[in-house]
């Protein structure tokens, strides 16, 4: 049995210590670990294989890491490495700040700010009315930084969506990892309708949850965005895993990727019938665009959507993302980037049914340098390519 996480260590091939961090996650009668949640800083070429072993013997220690978490009372700094970022409690609008270190010199400079220093409403819900609510104007509930090791570092907020009068019917959480030598935030964000829900039941007795139902809120749009603050041209890739669709086109116009209906045979029928007996589908699959010009459709995309200057880029991606259609990446000129989440693009409105509750994972990886076009050379595709399709650990038998 285990008891003290301190003993436990992660080696390579050779017995070397590699990063590593322990949080249990479960435990038996007598306090020991039941279940344990293992963070390490893994190495493994395409189309391998590669070993690791956890052991509780103590050896030699870890080389350090530079994730470290300062958090005061107005909210916590997280530096990986390569990225500083800021997330502020009061007024909560997923990221504050952004600084990326172009120069490798360790320190974050006025002139590697990424971010823009106007705020927006970066978390933001728009309704049938054309009403925007935000988290910066909904109460927080809860802000904490739940793990902070020299691997991953992670802070849950929870909260409401609200207008500028503070009324508003859904709450959120968001939970954002950030892990150590990168600029790859991993982002779990669950938006929940806490309303009752009203069930109707048949002469069976079985129950029914009916589309358009009080309690069931509608809006136009939800969107994650994030705006940057681009010092040239701007160019665009959109990609499918590890490879591209679109190649760094030039951005004059917004431009994006958009996934209206699932992509299969079956893409138009009446399981994916409204509350008003409508199947609102138009096309099959996905369709990418620039402007007015849609130069690719897609059937199941692994989508992702990237966009740099030639001193920093941003690269966007929601997993299981034509399953979970509709959905929507989009980038401007002006250097505004969007996951649609529930995006405007869809032909019909979004219901949230009442006790209904849906969770995103999505990722946004802020980075240094310009990007080639092949495999070798686009680490842009290697990051959303590995998002889409990660490693997987597997203990022997």
């Amino acid at each position: 049995s285990i008891s003290d996480l301190s003993t436990l260590t992660v080696t390579a091939a050779g017995g070397i210590t590699v990063p590593a961090q322990f949080e249990t996650t479960s435990t038996w009668s007598d306090g020991s670990v039941k279940w344990l949640l293992v963070d390490f800083k893994a190495d493994c070429a395409a189309n391998a294989n590669a070993s690791y072993s956890l052991t509780d013997r103590v050896g030699k220690s870890a080389p350090s890491t530079a994730l470290k978490v300062d958090q005061d009372g107005k909210g916590v700094t997280i530096v990986t490495g390569p990225m500083r970022c800021r997330l502020d409690r009061e007024g909560f609008d997923l990221f504050s700040e952004v600084y990326l270190d172009h120069d490798s010199s360790g320190t974050f400079e006025d002139g590697e700010k990424i971010s823009r220093a106007e705020r927006n409403n970066s978390l933001r819900l728009t309704d049938m009315q054309g009403r925007e609510f935000s988290s910066r104007w909904g109460q927080i509930e809860s802000f904490e930084v739940e793990a902070s090791g020299p691997v991953r570092a992670t802070v849950a907020v929870k909260g409401k969506l609200a207008d500028v009068d503070g009324d508003g019917e859904l709450s959120y959480a968001a939970r954002l990892n950030f892990y150590a030598g990168t600029g790859l935030v991993r982002v779990f964000f669950t938006l929940a309708n806490r309303n009752p829900s009203k069930v109707f039941r048949d002469e069976d007795g079985d129950a029914h949850w009916l589309l358009g139902q009080p309690g069931s809120v509608f809006f136009e749009d939800f969107s994650l965005t994030t705006k940057l603050g681009f010092d040239g041209p701007v160019v665009m890739s959109v990609g499918d895993g590890p490879r591209d669709i679109l190649d760094r086109v030039p951005l004059k116009d917004e431009g994006g990727i958009y996934q209206e209906s699932s992509g299969g045979d079956n893409w138009y029928g009446r399981v994916h019938m409204n509350h008003k007996l409508e199947i609102p589908m138009r096309f099959r699959g996905a369709r990418t665009f620039v402007g007015q010009v849609e130069p690719f459709k897609v059937d199941r995309p692994d989508a992702w959507l990237h966009v740099s200057d030639r001193k920093f880029g941003l690269a966007v991606a929601v997993r299981w993302f034509w399953q979970n259609f509709p959905k929507a990446l989009t980038a401007t000129p002006g250097g505004e980037v969007r996951v649609g989440l529930f995006p405007h693009e869809w032909p019909d409105d979004h219901e949230l049914q009442g006790g209904e509750i849906k969770t995103h994972e999505v990722a946004f990886y802020f980075h240094t340098g310009p990007q080639g076009s092949s495999v070798t050379e686009n680490r842009v595709a290697t990051v959303m390519g590995a998002f889409h399709y990660p490693l997987i650990v597997r203990a022997p038998a």
